[in-house]
């Protein structure tokens, strides 16, 4: 019968391997603590290339200063509302004046990207019509986008609660133009055609769009703000802007002083 012997430093070797794995091993739910959990943004919940450009712009923003972010889908109505409430971290893009009403909530400086209102019309000459003709018509938004409201104070107005609504008083002839974001209209359009429809080829509106960070993250904001203002410097925010329209085959809509007088 054959003994097995082992030396004595071959085992003291063998057992501190095994006390420093433990150790290492012990570390690493700690480890894993301290590691900061992805920034949760809200972004609304419908196929939208103007957000999708914001997640884009937003995801390279958090990577320069060595943080993640995370996009929650959230109903466009309750999303503002559930950042200040604190629900979600961050409202992923707003106009400057939102940040006033929501007392939770710091507007981000640098913009992370700019939207362009476009109009909507059933008549043949629609395109040619003057800015202040088309102010006098009935005109249809959707609900709870605040650059809309900004730019119809006194209009003849018809507020419905989505897309799918407005495209439809569009076609049943219940409104004469629709005021609404130029890239999610123009989706919505290749999902359902409508007949004599014609585009103004004019922007009614143009505004840079901000993130708004609940201030329990406000350490943030001085962040984000200087990683949006490097890629606004370098030409990187517009560069996404505009190869999100390139992606859907549109082109930048004209300025409205080109309009007719």
């Amino acid at each position: 019968m054959h003994e097995s012997i082992t030396s004595e430093p071959d085992a003291d070797l063998r057992r501190r391997a095994l006390v420093a794995a433990a150790l290492a091993a012990s570390a690493l739910p700690s480890l894993a603590q301290t590691k900061s959990p992805p920034i949760r943004i809200g972004r609304t919940d419908y196929t939208s290339i103007l957000v999708d450009i914001e997640e884009r712009i937003l995801t390279e923003a958090f990577r320069r200063f060595g943080s993640t972010c995370d996009f929650v889908r959230l109903p466009l109505l309750r999303l503002i509302e559930m950042a200040n409430d604190g629900a979600v971290d961050a409202d992923i893009g707003r106009i400057s004046e939102v940040a006033q009403r929501f007392p939770n909530l710091i507007m981000v400086p640098t913009p992370n990207c700019r939207t362009e209102v476009a109009v909507y019309g059933a008549m043949p000459d629609f395109a040619t019509r003057t800015r202040s003709s088309i102010a006098g018509m009935r005109i249809g938004i959707v609900r709870g986008v605040f650059v809309l409201d900004k730019y119809t104070q006194g209009m003849n107005l018809v507020v419905v609660q989505d897309h799918f609504a407005l495209t439809n008083m569009l076609m049943e002839r219940r409104i004469d133009a629709a005021v609404a974001i130029y890239l999610d209209t123009e989706i919505q359009l290749r999902k359902k055609a409508i007949p004599g429809l014609v585009r103004w080829p004019y922007y009614w509106a143009a505004e840079p769009l901000h993130v708004l960070v609940h201030k329990r993250h406000a350490e943030l904001v001085p962040k984000l703000d200087g990683a949006l203002a490097q890629m606004t410097k370098e030409g990187l925010t517009k560069r996404y802007y505009l190869e999100g329209l390139k992606s859907i085959g549109l082109e930048p809509l004209l300025p409205p002083e080109a309009a007719p007088a």
